[in-house]
């Protein structure tokens, strides 16, 4: 046997000349299964690294015809074959491709449904993703949109469409067995093909197939319909969101009691939905949902405790089944894990507090280029992430087991231990988002040590990260697009004393109609189908948590065979506790606001002029009394400045909980001060902000997070006011000063227009960026989008979540 082997050629990667048609390159734009077939042939056929037929199929016992016909563009292999195919052609991580011939199934049966969509898009990313990182040139492929593009609904039925998932197929038979008689062209005594009716009772035979997989698809759904008559509202979590709403495009609408139901998911974080659930969702929470799938079940209680009236009828009084479910863990930039033992050793809870209490750990540790111990958590209150990362920190206690008692809250070893790790935490935030997508800037400026140690997130996020997803997820937030993957891995240590899992529940909640109830439950079927579950896999979740999926692998930075304690969910009393406990603990805040007063801010939401009865953007920030001040604790220091043409010192950095003589609080003075803010002038943006990090550091607290929030509708005006742009990021982040983090919102579709290419030199990769984002950027900070101001209540709490 030799590469002369029907189906191969050593012209060039890709190539293979079809049955009956030799000569002819396999095209990967024709189908998935093609292109599936066209990057596992363009793998075993890289420059010094190809090997023959024959090759192959002694190192996996196959076949050289068998072989030949995985990579044939016609059908999809089953895992074993696709591990020993990619095994033997030099590979030692198979997770990768396993998990794109799940993909590439889960992408036929979107083309057959409805057209290219999430599936087709994702796979097509991932190919070319995958391809790249072993070297595999994908010129001819073209851009991953191009590449799903060209995938029609009209492909030919492949031959799995009602097979098992990993179902024996007997065209891949053992080395030396029979080549079936069945493979080869049928012909009639002439030496004829059959006649067109014998193609049509084949063809007839696909419809059925076809229609069996489909079936199977969307068990329990009702028909499709046309024009939607009702709307079916998920509140999904942001990390998950992306997928989910995808899922809901390919499961299309459906009738049900006389109405055509149309699915719309929205993406919000778990806690602010708790939060708005539990005081009953008014119109400035947007709109109210029918089905919350928040990060954790845990979620629903801390409602219920909080709930009252209608809000608490709304509540259902159990949580429903999860969707997917991922561990939390805590991930560490690999150079840095590696210098704990990893993979061979696992850190837990308790292990974290010490390093963080360490002032000089990595001096000690012999890598003083390192810094201090930084430490990457969300906010508790926002965030599931942060929520069991706090409740593992008090699981510290010696001794602790089952569920949390409220005297280990109290227990003064255990509140240190606590205080030990929020004491390193760099900032906070709502979701993991803010952290990896600095960690993703400073590495594309070979700086991934530079920004944190450790950040507590969820195994998917870790995986997510390392395939090129820079927030951790895949999320259309700004910023979020795929990319290459990153030039040092994050890795996952799964603590040894414990965790939580993310179980991402299914909560109908109460008072649905009947047409709603019905497509919810039909869909909460769908979710759980191969198709789903396929799509899902491919970031990373688990459908069992005991179970690693394909993309749970080492090169990924995780790994399968970590089986960490599950520690117990407290109950929804001791977690409300648990929060006051954490408020007490936390890393307090010295904060500067800048609040933009120029002539622009008097202006309406959509147009310059306004009815003297309608809200300026001003007055949607002043309405935002919520999230402006009450995030907040009485020992940490805000001060308030406004600008236009120059800047304005409306209160100065002090205690919320200071009192004047007058027995006002510093809370209460603030709060007049903003409601006194009138609008004139231009918007002197880089000179405010530049004074503003100068008086942080001439105030710095080495214990505190030190930040400015710059509040702007506007950009630097006129142009030429200095300091220039290179001159303001130079200095505001400067190594060799105290570090202050400036977090921007571009508020108002006009803010911060101009783009720039990346003026810090340090993280320029060449993307089109606007000085907001470069500002933020260079500070290790995060800017946020508030171009509808009635947004402004939802960002603004996202944007004082880092606090």
């Amino acid at each position: 046997m030799n590469d002369e082997t029907p189906g191969w050629s050593r012209r060039r990667p890709g190539w293979s000349p079809r049955p009956g048609q030799p000569g002819r390159p396999l095209d990967p734009r024709t189908s998935p299964v093609a292109a599936f077939a066209w990057a596992l042939r363009s793998l075993r056929s890289r420059p010094g690294q190809g090997r023959t037929l024959k090759e192959m199929a002694e190192a996996t016992q196959y076949s050289p015809s068998a072989l030949s016909r995985v990579t044939d563009g016609r059908k999809l292999p089953d895992t074993d074959v696709v591990q020993k195919f990619v095994s033997a052609a030099g590979v030692t991580d198979t997770g990768p491709w396993v998990g794109l011939r799940y993909q590439a199934q889960a992408c036929e049966q979107e083309l057959r449904s409805q057209g290219p969509g999430g599936a087709s898009a994702e796979f097509a990313a991932d190919l070319i993703s995958t391809c790249h990182a072993h070297g595999i040139a994908t010129g001819e492929l073209g851009t991953a949109q191009e590449l799903a593009a060209s995938w029609k609904v009209s492909q030919p039925e492949p031959v799995f469409a009602s097979e098992p998932q990993d179902a024996p197929r007997p065209e891949l038979e053992r080395q030396g067995a029979p080549r079936p008689e069945t493979e080869r062209p049928r012909q009639d005594a002439l030496g004829r093909r059959p006649r067109r009716s014998v193609w049509l009772a084949v063809g007839l035979v696909a419809v059925i197939v076809a229609t069996a997989g489909l079936v199977k698809l969307v068990a329990g759904a009702g028909s499709s319909c046309g024009h939607v008559t009702e709307t079916l509202r998920i509140a999904s979590s942001t990390d998950k969101s992306r997928v989910l709403g995808d899922l809901a495009h390919d499961f299309g609408t459906r009738s049900s009691h006389g109405q055509c139901v149309g699915i719309v998911v929205d993406s919000i974080d778990s806690g602010i939905a708790m939060q708005a659930l539990a005081r009953g969702w008014d119109k400035s929470d947007g709109p109210r949902p029918d089905v919350w799938s928040p990060a954790s079940r845990i979620w629903l209680p801390i409602a219920r405790q909080r709930a009252r009236g209608a809000a608490l009828d709304h509540l259902p009084e159990e949580a429903g089944p999860s969707v997917v479910t991922s561990p939390l863990t805590i991930a560490m930039p690999e150079p840095m894990a590696k210098a704990l033992g990893w993979p061979n050793k696992q850190i837990g809870w308790k292990d974290l507090a010490s390093l963080a209490g360490q002032p000089h750990f990595w001096k000690d540790h012999g890598h003083p280029e390192w810094g201090t111990f930084k430490l990457g958590k969300t906010n508790p209150e926002y965030s599931t992430s942060g929520l069991n990362a706090t409740i593992a920190a008090f699981y510290t206690k010696t001794g602790t087991s089952g569920e949390l008692a409220p005297e280990d809250l109290q227990d003064a070893d255990n509140r240190k231990r606590v205080q030990d790790i929020e004491k390193a935490a760099v900032h906070y935030g709502d979701t993991t988002l803010t952290f990896l997508a600095n960690l993703r800037r400073a590495d594309d400026g070979n700086q991934s040590t530079s920004y944190i140690s450790a950040v507590t997130v969820e195994e998917t996020a870790v995986i997510a990260y390392n395939k090129g997803y820079p927030c951790g997820s895949a999320s259309k937030e700004h910023g979020c697009a795929r990319q290459k993957p990153p030039k040092t891995k994050l890795v996952a240590f799964y603590p040894d004393d414990g965790t939580l899992y993310s179980d991402h529940p299914y909560i109908p909640l109460n008072g649905l109609r009947p047409a709603q109830k019905a497509i919810a439950d039909d869909f909460r079927k769908y979710l759980a189908g191969d198709h789903a579950v396929s799509r899902f896999a491919g970031l990373g979740f688990r459908t069992d948590p005991a179970k690693a999926t394909a993309q749970i692998t080492r090169g990924n930075g995780a790994l399968p065979d970590a089986a960490p304690p599950r520690l117990d969910t407290p109950s929804a009393d001791v977690l409300d506790k648990l929060l006051v406990a954490w408020r007490q603990l936390r890393k307090p805040a010295n904060v500067l606001i800048l609040m933009d007063t120029s002539g622009s801010m008097d202006e309406g939401i959509d147009k310059k002029d306004r009815l003297p009865t309608e809200r300026s953007k001003l007055d949607y920030v002043k309405a935002a009394r919520g999230p402006l001040l009450d995030g907040f604790t009485d020992q940490d220091k805000v001060g308030l400045w406004s600008f236009s043409n120059s800047h304005k010192v409306d209160q100065p950095l002090a205690p919320m909980g200071a009192t004047t003589e007058a027995g006002r609080t510093h809370r209460d003075d603030l709060d007049t001060s903003v409601q006194h803010l009138k609008p004139q002038g231009a918007t002197a943006l880089n000179d405010v902000i530049d004074k503003a990090v100068e008086e942080l550091r001439r105030h710095y607290d080495p214990d505190a997070i030190n930040a400015v929030v710059v509040l702007t509708d506007g950009r630097n005006e006129p142009a030429s006011t200095p300091p220039a742009l290179e001159d303001l990021l130079s200095r505001i982040g400067d190594p060799n000063q105290p570090a202050v983090r400036v977090f921007t919102i571009a508020y108002s579709s006009s803010a911060d227009q101009k783009p720039t290419t990346g003026a810090d030199p340090s993280s320029a990769t060449g993307k089109t960026t606007t000085p907001l984002e470069d500002i933020a950027d260079r500070t290790h900070a995060r800017d946020y989008n508030a171009h509808d101001p009635r947004t402004i209540n939802k960002v603004l709490a996202d944007v004082f979540s880092n606090f």
